[in-house]
C-alpha cells in the first residue's frame, strides 16, 4: 500500500531478480500504483530519468501509458497524466 506521503515526482521501481523479468509484473506494479495516484488526487506520475541502456524500463512505463517528458542527461523522464 502507498501512503498518501509518497511524491508523484518520482515513482521508479526495480524487478531485481532476472528471473522475475518480463513476465508482466513491474506493468502490474505501475498500473496498482498509477491506480493509487488517481485515488490521491494526483493530477500526473512522473519517472525522473530511465538511463538511455535500459530499454525495458522505458517499454514497460510506456506499456503502462507513461510518455516521454524530457530528454535528460544519460536518458528520459516520463510522465502519465492522471486526469
Amino acid at each position: 500500500m502507498i501512503s498518501s506521503n509518497h511524491r508523484q515526482e518520482d515513482m521508479p521501481i526495480v524487478i531485481g531478480e532476472e528471473k522475475n523479468r518480463g513476465r508482466g509484473i513491474g506493468r502490474k506494479v505501475i498500473l496498482a500504483l498509477a491506480e493509487r495516484g488517481r485515488a490521491l488526487g494526483f493530477p500526473c506520475l512522473y519517472v525522473r530519468k530511465i538511463y538511455d541502456y535500459n530499454i525495458a524500463s522505458g517499454k514497460c512505463f510506456e506499456s503502462a501509458g507513461f510518455q516521454v517528458f524530457e530528454k535528460v542527461e544519460g536518458g528520459e523522464s516520463f510522465r502519465l497524466c492522471l486526469t
